[in-house]
């Protein structure tokens, strides 16, 4: 969700450019002065920052995560805590989390992964390798190798104290999510942008005492305690359920119980002590469902105001049905419905508003599951906040999905989105990350931090709407997928690109320079288009119209040299040029295709 940059500990690869929102997915460099620092927090309030400036040496080689421990039974009758339970996974995108005992936090993990595919390898700056392929279960969750601590820096003697403004922008390696500023931390490693004296952009990449980095060292399994907890059958009218403290859930259903809650009331305040176990775990989440436990929510009212305090969790075997709820969180990294570890969540005719960064209204993260989504609304307001992110199998209709200040739906790695008949709108203010990045309405990526397998991503969508409020309408890098479209009403700015599948400059990991383009497959059904679709020389496009699809446009009009660009055409679909367009095959008649003066190549050789 994806989408998606979680907490200070994490450790980032990046230079992280200042960049300011261009006219169409991209961004255009300050014109003042600008340097990248590297340095270890010394001190930080809310207006400034101080840092040691370091340089880096020989990165630790990568190591394997221990494969974490299944939590112990829960027991203990209602409003009695619950204490968490051990094992070890990794942290990713941005990890914050630090276990109580510090010997596990500086421990590094000593046995070498296999090495990442050649296409997909991280920059030189990053250490460690994406998850194995197997079933992940709340016994097996995805592991990651080590990452390298303090004594992979050296300090220079020299120090600089720079200005942070509402402007400067926290990021972490991996994900198209932002962090919360709140996250630095006195010891982070951070990468900063600066013009003159002022801070535009950090990137939190570890702490002095060995914190994770994409692919890091593992972190303990911690799902906290709760406030109330269900180890049996329940079922239960109008009651309330509030927690304040650090790491707890108001509500939890655990050990195969069925719990039943009709208008409940659910508040939650404290901030987690680690994003990655609220974000894997469903730590500090209002309620959570876990260990085989089924969570049967209806006219409830759930709301967070802390970090980290996601609403409604389902994680591992656990299953959650809610309905007729409202949800609020007002915090950072605080979603409205989440799963995670392959749990699943059944969601109908919800109200989900969000207010943080990072914090979208349906959610997912490591491990991924099953959400269905029937009816409702769900708006997100932050930044770094789509109203879906998925790094698992999400499906959602009839329903409205609005994110203000943000893409509208991120889809990483081997997951999936389909919409059905929904009304859907993103307004993306500016990257999250290098100049490079791109602004765009709906993302599909990899983000080679682990927390989604390598694979062909999907969205699809049928009948309903889809806009970008600011960008290209969709945007592929690092990864392959399949779009479908079927009689969807599209709209953006015509000016900028209705696709763009490319490459990144691999300064957030996502993949290597030059070899993490996309390869994009979109198939259109009783679908409208018009616009560009643009393809660089490390990607790959193939455009099927059918059903009596209509393009009205260009498709790769810069020649980029890609090695693969195909469009076809059944009978019934047409091509109105509004450029010269460089393909390497064309499938279908040439009479449906409109020249308006300008020319079809095909490996070089017109055909129009």
């Amino acid at each position: 969700m994806k989408h998606h940059l979680r907490a200070a500990a994490a450790l980032a690869a990046a230079v992280f450019s200042v960049s300011v929102l261009a006219a169409c997915g991209s961004t255009a460099a300050s014109s003042a002065k600008q340097e990248t620092l590297l340095g270890k927090v010394t001190a930080v309030n809310d207006t400034s920052l101080t840092i040691a400036l370091v340089e880096e040496s020989a990165q630790a080689a990568p190591g394997d995560g221990k494969a974490p421990e299944k939590p112990d039974a829960v027991s203990g009758a209602t409003s009695e805590a619950v204490d968490g339970t051990a094992g070890a996974t990794s942290e990713q995108k941005g990890a914050d989390g630090k276990d109580d005992d510090d010997k596990e936090d500086n421990e590094k993990a000593d046995d070498e992964k296999d090495d990442l595919d050649e296409d997909h390898e991280k920059p030189d700056t990053v250490s460690g390798a994406m998850p194995d392929s197997g079933a992940v279960t709340e016994a097996n969750p995805p592991q990651q190798g080590g990452a390298p601590g303090m004594g992979d820096y050296s300090e220079t003697g020299e120090s600089r104290t720079l200005t942070l403004s509402a402007k400067t922008t926290v990021s972490a390696q991996g994900s198209a999510e932002s962090a919360a500023a709140s996250e630095l931390t006195v010891g982070s490693i951070v990468e900063v942008t600066a013009q003159g004296d002022t801070a535009t952009a950090i990137v939190i990449r570890g702490n002095a005492t060995g914190a994770a980095q994409p692919g890091g060292e593992s972190t303990t399994q911690d799902n906290g305690t709760a406030a109330t907890t269900y180890d049996s059958d329940a079922s239960l009218s109008g009651e309330s359920y509030h927690s304040d403290a650090a790491d707890e859930n108001a509500v939890r259903a655990t050990g195969g119980a069925n719990v039943t809650l009709t208008k409940a009331t659910v508040r939650k305040t404290g901030d987690t002590s680690s994003q990655d176990r609220s974000n894997f775990y469903g730590m500090n989440a209002g309620a959570l469902a876990e260990e085989g436990a089924t969570l049967n929510l209806s006219g409830a009212d759930v709301t967070t105001n802390a970090s980290g305090a996601n609403g409604v969790f389902a994680y591992g075997t656990g299953v959650v049905n809610v309905s007729d709820t409202k949800i609020r969180t007002t915090k950072d990294n605080s979603g409205g419905i989440e799963v995670a570890g392959g749990g699943t969540l059944y969601a109908t005719n919800l109200d989900v508003q969000t207010e943080g960064k990072s914090a979208a209204a349906i959610r997912s993260d490591r491990g991924g599951g099953t959400e269905t989504v029937e009816d409702g609304i769900y708006i997100t307001n932050g930044t770094g906040s789509p109203s879906v992110y998925s790094t698992a199998n999400v499906s959602v209709s009839n329903a409205t999905l609005t994110a203000n200040h943000s893409e509208a739906v991120v889809v990483e790695g081997k997951n999936s989105v389909s919409l059905q008949n929904c009304t859907v709108s993103g307004a993306m203010d500016g990257t999250y990350g290098t100049d490079s990045e791109n602004i765009h309405g709906v993302m599909l990526y990899q983000s080679m931090s682990g927390d989604a397998d390598e694979g062909q991503a999907q969205f699809s969508m049928e009948k309903g709407s889809l806009t970008a409020e600011n960008g290209d309408l969709f945007y592929i890098t690092n990864t392959n997928c399949v779009i479908n479209l079927n009689a969807v009403a599209l709209h953006y700015d015509t000016t900028c690109n209705l696709l763009t599948v490319a490459g990144n400059d691999g300064a957030n990991g996502w993949g290597t320079a030059g070899k993490n383009g996309g390869q994009a497959q979109v198939n259109c059904t009783a679908q409208t288009l018009a616009g560009k679709l643009a393809v660089d020389e490390a990607s790959t496009l193939n455009l099927t119209l059918s059903g009596a699809s209509s393009l009205t446009g260009s498709v790769n009009s810069e020649n980029s040299g890609a090695s693969a660009v195909a469009v076809t055409l059944d009978d019934t679909s047409t091509w109105t040029l509004t450029d010269d367009c460089y393909l390497t095959e064309f499938n279908g008649s040439t009479a449906c295709i409109t020249a308006n003066g300008h020319h079809v190549y095909v490996n070089g050789s017109a055909i129009v």
